[in-house]
């Protein structure tokens, strides 16, 4: 690898969840390449032909699953005090639709909402280097 790794970028690729992009990551530059499903076959193929002509040189970058998502909301909830704030998100993550509703609950606490990005942030870098590491990437 010759360039570094925009870790941000990296992450939002881990969760992306839409099904509307495929996303790679380009070994030599550090890229990470989104494909979207908006685009024309014309559009896509040359992205698609440079992958299959350089299959070493790009790592599939597949979101992770909902289960480790809800893991880390989880994980983030039981380190909180014993108070309304975790009871309301823990209320959140047991009704159906638990992310969106999750989501929703932080936007009336903003002190736990910043707490959270924090957290949530230290947790995808983790995961992030962790996916780099699987793929062989320093």
């Amino acid at each position: 690898m010759t360039q570094p790794i925009d870790m941000s970028f990296l992450i939002d690729a881990l969760e992306d969840h839409s099904s509307m992009a495929s996303c790679y990551l380009d070994k030599q530059t550090g890229e990470i390449l989104r494909i979207s499903e908006d685009e024309t076959e014309e559009e896509k193929k040359p992205f698609y032909d440079q992958i299959d002509a350089f299959p070493d040189r790009y790592a599939h970058i597949e979101p992770l699953d909902s289960s480790t998502s809800f893991r880390i909301m989880e994980d983030f909830v039981q380190g909180l005090p014993e108070d309304e704030g975790r009871r309301s998100l823990e209320r959140a993550l047991s009704w159906k639709k638990p992310f969106s509703n999750f989501k929703n609950a932080l936007m009336e606490m903003p002190e736990i909402r910043s707490l959270w990005h924090k957290f949530h942030e230290v947790r995808m870098t983790a995961l992030a280097k962790e996916w780099l590491e699987d793929e062989g990437i320093k």
